[in-house]
């Protein structure tokens, strides 16, 4: 078990952009449209280049940070894919980055990895502290709020991710903290608590998900692995987005991946349903507009998907899934 990591500043409050931009430097910006068009107006300073994020190809990312001129930093304002762009560039070129998240759908803003593609699949790289993170509540409260109460989908996820951390202890022998484990079981009563504000996404429910966050990280960097947070139902959701090809608000979808898994695991699957409904998550493969033969076909190839990609073992290598079991899968999740 490691000790904790740095400690990245998150300041909290109105306004906070003004001032984000160092006087007399080269800073890059990397967001995306939607969010520049609101975050442009708040600027005391003028940024040197502003890139808007297209795709998360990682031949793609390398070839704009490659292009990019001299910067002295890099400032990500947007959802989970500009944080990570923003990470990536400050990784390869060794500079500062700042980041501001537009949304809190997804915890990239505070994990040191960057999720990038290669051929649709995801892969974690790099290493990247921020020099700080920025909360902007005149930013994120423009959001809808269904963009930000979806970043309780990876705080559930802790739900499904510690039955199968214990599934591979037990099959695998794999290292197991229970310490880890009880404070992760901790972070879930905390969501459950403060429900209302998180469905409503208020100022205080968007700071009690951050820092939900900021721990769920440090408990997986204390792990040595993201197990304590992540499990089948995320390796359930990567092969999904690589056979549709199309991106998905991850909390939500996790949200769904967190209901199939439980049901797979036989694991209180009455009750996560309704505590996700008390969230306000949008967890259907109706309202993700998921095609019912795609669902299925994400169902039965999930084992082969995990197990083609080295992922972690879990509930999929054991209790892989047919077609009858994917329909009550599906079912079960409605």
């Amino acid at each position: 078990m490691r000790e904790t990591p740095p400690e990245v500043p998150r300041h909290y409050g109105y306004g906070l952009l003004h001032q984000a931009l160092p006087r007399h430097e080269q800073w890059l910006v990397v967001t995306m449209p939607e969010p520049w068009q609101i975050a442009s107006r708040q600027f005391a300073a003028t940024p040197a280049h502003v890139h808007h994020v297209t795709s998360m190809d990682e031949e793609q990312i390398e070839r704009t940070t490659q292009s990019l001129p001299s910067i002295d930093g890099v400032l990500g304002i947007g959802g989970g894919s500009c944080m990570d762009f923003a990470k990536y560039v400050a990784w390869k070129r060794q500079i500062p980055c700042i980041l501001a998240p537009s949304i809190v759908s997804v915890d990239a803003c505070l994990t040191d990895a960057i999720a990038v593609r290669r051929q649709g699949r995801v892969h974690y790289l790099g290493q990247v502290y921020p020099a700080a993170v920025l909360v902007d509540f005149e930013l994120i409260c423009q959001a809808p709020p269904e963009l930000n109460r979806a970043g309780a989908g990876d705080i559930l996820s802790i739900h499904t991710a510690l039955f199968d951390w214990q599934l591979a202890h037990r099959h695998n022998n794999e290292p197991y903290f229970p310490e880890i484990a009880d404070q992760s079981r901790a972070l879930l009563h905390t969501l459950f608590t403060h429900a209302d504000a998180i469905r409503e996404a208020t100022p205080e429910g968007i700071q009690i998900l951050m820092e939900l966050f900021r721990a769920e990280v440090h408990l997986c960097y204390q792990a040595g692995s993201s197990r304590p947070e992540e499990g089948s139902e995320h390796f359930w959701a990567y092969n999904l987005e690589y056979r549709v090809r199309r991106p998905f608000v991850h909390g939500d979808l996790i949200a769904l991946g967190v209901l199939l898994m439980s049901a797979l695991q036989e694991n209180d699957l009455p009750g996560i349903k309704a505590r996700i409904q008390d969230l306000g998550l949008r967890y259907t493969p109706e309202a993700l507009q998921i095609p019912e033969d795609a669902l299925r076909d994400s169902l039965i190839t999930a084992h082969d998907y995990s197990v083609e990609d080295q992922l972690n073992f879990s509930i999929l290598n054991v209790r892989p899934v047919d077609e009858q079991l994917a329909t009550h899968l599906i079912a079960s999740a409605r």
